[in-house]
């Protein structure tokens, strides 16, 4: 069995990894000009030519399935390589989930809540009718971590952002008042089958993943189930094949879908711990036609994510975690790789993880944490002054 990943980054990376422990081998489809160093060793690497992406494949033959690490990929490349092989996640889900507008309207004939949003094609007085501001604007294809989206307060400002934003019709959705984040990961193989992983309460750092900790110490047993529905309705409807994650803000008012992203994610990185099936094991188990494996979670797990520049001998050593380094140019504010926690309560696990993220970043304000013992109580966490504008809470 021979898997092509199409794309090159860390997702490829841990992907190709888990695919080895499994038997399955690996090949790797970049762009033009991607950088692969990432993937280095790890399998052969095939340049694809957009003006003739079935050529390209020659050079590597028996491909069997062909998985992507990214969303953003040019659709008609894809379907021009699923008619050498199969694609999981299959195109059509792609084409949904990489452009905003269409997955929100995918999300509201689903039924599933999001916030309240129009396109920039609507006139301005259908704008100030439909939203309450402020709001924010996103490209309906580019940006990830915060980029490429905007925050306007009212419609003149609306005017002037979506005035410079002429190439495509953009999204302008409601600012939500969110309490925490939270995202779900699940898979589903080529037979039905989905398993569905604890969610995940994520913090940010201006707009970029920081730390997640799993099972999310304040998410119920019934919240539980109800973002294990949105998970499963969506793998459904796609006829999808592979991990899939959802997204959500936590309101008051009840859990809305933010967005979908048709792969592998970085919330789902503490996934990656010995006695545990990660969510790359689970999306090549997959899309191999190989079985899902339904596991149980008798640990609190943490995710503590190294963002750049930082250099390897500034991580502290502790015998309990190892970093995973991705091999990634050390820039600012890039990921360069992650840490993975686990303890037997949340308390000790927050602490540890609290601890870890005031050596990594000493300059912020970062949660000093402790629970209580009902989790249902808003006032379970302990916030240090400051967290609530640092990580957008």
């Amino acid at each position: 069995m021979k898997v092509a990943i199409y794309g090159c980054g860390q997702l490829a990376r841990m992907m190709a990894e888990a695919a080895h422990t499994l038997g399955v081998s690996v090949c790797f489809l970049a762009e033009p000009n991607e950088d692969t160093r990432c993937v280095e060793h790890l399998g052969t690497v095939i340049r694809i030519d957009p003006s003739n992406p079935r050529a390209s494949l020659l050079s590597v033959p028996d491909i069997d399935v062909i998985t992507v690490e990214r969303e953003q990929i040019d659709l008609a490349v894809l379907q021009v390589l699923n008619e050498e092989a199969p694609i999981y996640p299959p195109v059509e889900a792609l084409a949904k989930t990489q452009h905003r507008l269409r997955e929100k309207s995918l999300l509201n004939d689903l039924k599933l809540p999001t916030s309240t949003w129009v396109s920039s094609c609507v006139d301005g007085s259908v704008i100030e009718k439909s939203l309450k501001f402020p709001v924010v604007i996103k490209h309906p294809t580019q940006g990830y971590d915060g980029k490429s989206q905007w925050h306007a307060k009212t419609l003149d400002e609306v005017t002037h952002i979506t005035s410079k934003l002429t190439d495509t019709a953009v999204l302008i959705e409601e600012r939500i008042d969110f309490e925490f984040e939270v995202s779900i990961i699940a898979a589903r193989d080529q037979f039905g089958d989905i398993v569905c992983y604890p969610v995940v309460e994520n913090q940010h750092q201006n707009s970029i993943l920081l730390s997640s900790i799993a099972p999310a110490p304040l998410i119920s047993a019934e919240q539980q189930q109800t973002l294990e529905r949105y998970a499963s309705t969506l793998l459904q409807e796609l006829n999808y094949v592979g991990v899939l994650t959802v997204e959500c803000f936590v309101t008051q008012n009840g859990i809305l879908i933010n967005e979908i992203a048709p792969r592998v994610h970085n919330s789902g990185h503490w996934t990656l711990q010995s006695g545990l099936c990660s969510q790359f094991e689970q999306h090549i188990r997959a899309i191999t036609g190989m079985s899902l494996v339904h596991q149980s979670f008798p640990q609190v797990y943490g995710l503590v994510n190294i963002l750049g520049p930082v250099e390897k001998d500034q991580i502290p050593a502790n015998n309990q975690f190892e970093p995973v380094w991705y091999g990634k140019e050390n820039r600012p504010k890039r990921k360069l790789g992650h840490i993975a926690l686990w303890a037997a309560t949340e308390t000790e696990l927050l602490r540890e993880q609290d601890k870890l993220l005031s050596q990594l970043y000493p300059r912020e304000a970062l949660r000093t944490a402790s629970l209580s013992s009902d989790k249902a109580l808003p006032g379970a966490h302990v916030i240090d002054k400051g967290l609530t504008q640092t990580l957008g809470r």
